[in-house]
């Protein structure tokens, strides 16, 4: 019987898969919405390795737009259900995705709102 409880628990319960998560440190990418979050953002985007995920939890995060998001070939970035605004009245690109050498390629963003 425990068996059967634990397995439908597990069942429900979603799993995240956060290698790199912007919020912890030493990135503390601001998520309310208040405190531009690019430089943070940036450095967390740094330390994903290939194949890893980046994960934004729940909220918001601004951008500044000048300096964007830069991406590099095959990472996800799994977006939590969290929303990345563009600072500034004239709203520009969150993500900067190389199309020259080196080539951006193979990157999966999912769950939120750009």
């Amino acid at each position: 019987m425990k068996l059967l409880a634990i397995l439908l628990l597990c069942s429900l319960v979603q799993i995240v898969r956060a290698d790199v998560c912007v919020t912890n440190a030493p990135y503390s990418a601001d998520n309310t919405g208040v405190v531009d979050a690019t430089a943070a953002i940036n450095s967390a985007i740094g330390a994903c390795g290939s194949t890893e995920t980046l994960y934004f939890p729940g909220g918001k995060y601004l951008i500044n737009p000048t300096t964007s998001l830069t991406l590099h070939s095959n990472m996800n970035v799994n977006l939590g259900g969290a929303t990345l605004k563009a600072n500034g009245l004239n709203s520009g690109r969150i993500f900067l995705v190389p199309i020259t050498s080196p080539k951006t390629q193979n990157v999966r963003t999912y769950g939120g709102t750009i």
